[in-house]
């Protein structure tokens, strides 16, 4: 997803074999260092931006409410909150990364 000529957000698809992965990022308020490192979605000329430096509203909480209410909308489905240490039970995984402070 796009802003003009920068990069906002993302949606990714993976297929191997019969398991598909995927997943949605967005860009709220994020360190856009890293994506200096890369070549984001193999875009070389790709610009990241973020809704902060759009001059939105960057408040990661009321982002993640508004767009999981609008998400299961478009479902059909109930959103559902898990805390951090529940999705490590779920998925059975060793220790994921710390979040960042802020």
């Amino acid at each position: 997803m796009w802003v003009e000529d920068r990069k906002i957000a993302s949606i990714g698809l993976h297929v191997t074999g019969q398991v598909t992965a995927h997943g949605v990022s967005v860009n709220v308020n994020t360190d856009l260092e890293p994506f200096s490192w890369i070549v984001p979605c193999g875009l070389p000329e790709a610009q990241m931006t973020s809704i902060a430096l759009e001059g939105g509203d960057a408040d990661i909480e009321r982002f993640a409410e508004s767009y999981a209410a609008a998400f299961s909308t478009e479902l059909k489905a109930l959103p559902q909150r898990v805390e951090r240490e529940q999705l490590t039970l779920a998925i059975g995984a060793a220790e994921l990364p710390p979040v960042p402070s802020s």
